[in-house]
């Protein structure tokens, strides 16, 4: 007998974003090397009470397949155009900026499916230890989303952009193993 057993839990990891992703999100880009942001991806209502010019709505998400007491953890990393907003279309630093951020996302992602495959396969040695190390993961993303947004203010000190730049295509490369669609 065949039992198939699937969980899925979607959540966002982002510069001060707190919302959870929609189980289903019809227009989310999945994070790939081979595309970058553009301007026009970014579709959400701004808000004109934030001080910041664009925000970027990513997050990682976890789904779960049990099938016959194997299981199967899937990390995804996506960008979310309708919450996502930008005050400007014309500043390349800034959009190089925003897009750090969803390369910040899909480097925790990487740390996590590293994590995850050191994990035995039975469904029952995966489940909860998948989301634990997902709840981690997701909190120290968010709290390295925000050390980012400090250290280079929002993209201002473009020396600091420039080394966090660096620091995190440097991090994604030793991690490439781990990527999205491997």
């Amino acid at each position: 007998m065949r039992r198939v057993l699937s969980i899925a839990l979607v959540f966002v990891c982002g510069a001060f974003i707190a919302v959870a992703q929609p189980k289903s999100c019809k227009d989310c880009i999945t994070w790939s090397a081979d595309r970058s942001l553009k301007w026009s991806y970014f579709k959400g209502q701004a808000d004109a009470s934030s001080s910041n010019k664009a925000v970027t709505n990513s997050g990682m998400s976890i789904t779960m397949n049990c099938v016959n007491g194997e299981a199967d953890v899937v990390i995804g990393c996506f960008f979310n155009p309708s919450k996502s907003w930008t005050k400007t279309k014309d500043s390349d630093r800034l959009l190089a900026h925003e897009q750090l951020h969803f390369d910040i996302t899909e480097l925790f992602a990487r740390k996590l499916r590293k994590e995850i495959s050191q994990l035995g396969t039975g469904c029952t040695e995966r489940y909860k230890p998948s989301v634990e190390l997902y709840d981690r993961f997701d909190s120290a993303c968010n709290e390295f989303q925000a050390q980012y947004d400090k250290e280079t203010r929002h993209s201002i000190l473009e020396e600091e952009q420039l080394r966090w730049e660096k620091l995190v295509a440097e991090e994604l490369k030793s991690l490439e193993e781990f990527s999205s669609g491997k």
